[in-house]
């Protein structure tokens, strides 16, 4: 065969190889780039539902649940845009849109109860869910993706949380301690729940709390009070007994030792 046909064929097929490389390997980078862009929204999606989820209902306004939850629905969706046959984006969807769903038919904000944080441990969580929904909300208020109106009333619940966390804690420990008439040990917990009262006028039921907790402090100083000056009475009563009893023995020995 002619060299310059051999030469050519050999050519064409080293360019048919170097262009089918070149096609793999953009399809590659190209399916990297998807995954590394669906990770990327799975990871904000469960941030964003893990943080509204570990809050208690309490907590947790149907503002802020809606917001939330439109958050993850719509990242979410940029997965599905990505990836349209992405089986668990698809039914994580389907589990979001049900819960806006309900949202939408409930009325105003239900009264849930009170909440006991019993430990530090708890409260921190509690404070770690508010901080980190409260820093996605200015982001997204900052990058003009959301009214100034609705970022406001966010931020503002955000943090009533974050404080009302402290105060419920304090208030938690000192009714325990109260509770077990252990009033001296109640008496600081009382205290720095004014404190954060004084600090965050704006915690939901201020006035009311206000007027509780100054009472209370009122009611452990006189609790307090009086439970030292019964136990030092007390004292006294076992010390007297105790000299009473001593003088009796002394007597009986001197007794003893005249008639025997």
């Amino acid at each position: 065969m002619d060299p310059t046909i051999v030469m050519s064929l050999m050519l064409g097929l080293i360019a048919v190889l170097l262009g089918t490389f070149y096609v793999k390997q953009g399809i590659e980078q190209a399916e990297m780039k998807r995954a590394v862009q669906v990770a990327h929204h799975q990871k904000n999606a469960r941030r964003l539902l893990r943080a509204l989820d570990n809050m208690p209902p309490q907590y947790s306004n149907n503002l802020l649940q809606q917001f939330v939850l439109e958050e993850v629905q719509r990242e979410l969706g940029n997965i599905l845009q990505i990836s349209p046959k992405n089986g668990a984006a698809k039914r994580e969807l389907t589990v979001i849109q049900e819960r806006l769903s309900q949202l939408a038919q409930a009325s105003g904000n239900p009264d849930k109860g009170a909440i006991d944080i019993k430990t530090l441990e708890e409260a921190n969580s509690i404070r770690s869910c508010a901080q980190a929904l409260l820093k996605y909300v200015h982001q997204r208020y900052q990058a003009n993706l959301l009214d100034k109106d609705t970022a406001q009333q966010l931020s503002n619940h955000l943090k009533r949380v974050i404080a009302q966390t402290a105060l419920d804690l304090y208030l938690f420990k000192a009714k325990s301690f109260e509770m077990e008439k252990k009033y001296q040990l109640a008496l600081p917990f009382y205290q720095r729940a004014s404190q954060e009262l004084v600090k965050h006028p704006y915690i939901e039921k201020h006035q009311e709390l206000v007027i509780m907790v100054k009472e209370k402090l009122k009611l452990m100083n006189k609790l307090d009070q009086q439970q030292r000056e019964e136990g030092a009475a007390n004292e006294e009563e076992v010390t007297l007994g105790d000299g009473v009893d001593s003088l009796i023995e002394e007597e009986g020995q001197k007794w003893k030792k005249k008639y025997f």
